[in-house]
């Protein structure tokens, strides 16, 4: 079974990554763990990933495919790229296609990143004390910059 492959710029934030074994063997596939973390939502993000790559396919009972390491892969590297320290974790589910799902729904915010493939993902963003919402391609799944101001208003103690 094939796993995440963590990004080697990972190591440039100080994050040591190592095999886990006991993953491993539990998922039949490769697993990594951090032993050394610099922000919070770095662990459970790495065991959600260990977690969807694990799935089998049929997953969902209906022939649903297993999370194509690629666009694990992909979805990871959008995450590292976007979170902050103070982001809160957000859920990270399979889609019925093989994509991943990305998705916070608190502070009166709605983000949604649904990645289908190594190159391609959408956002929809909805915050609910503005009425701003908005839906929009990811220009080929890596432009990161409509998602500035939704991390922003999610990594923050208060949302105005």
């Amino acid at each position: 079974m094939s796993a995440i492959s963590i990004p080697s710029g990972l190591a440039d934030r100080h994050v040591h990554l190592r095999r886990d074994a006991t993953a491993e063997e539990a998922t039949g596939g490769v697993a990594m763990s951090a032993t050394a973390i610099p922000d919070p939502w770095m662990r459970p993000v790495l065991e959600a990933f260990n977690t969807l790559l694990g799935l089998k396919p049929g997953w969902d009972s209906y022939r649903a495919p297993k999370v194509k390491p690629e666009v694990g892969r992909a979805a990871f590297d959008l995450l590292r790229d976007i979170m902050r320290a103070k982001t809160p974790v957000p859920s990270i589910v399979p889609t019925a296609d093989g994509g991943v799902q990305i998705e916070w729904h608190t502070k009166g915010i709605d983000l949604e990143i649904e990645v289908r493939s190594a190159t391609q993902a959408t956002a929809y963003f909805e915050h609910r004390a503005t009425d701003e919402s908005w839906e929009t391609d990811l220009a080929g799944g890596l432009d990161v910059r409509p998602l500035t101001k939704p991390i922003r208003l999610l990594s923050t103690s208060s949302v105005r």
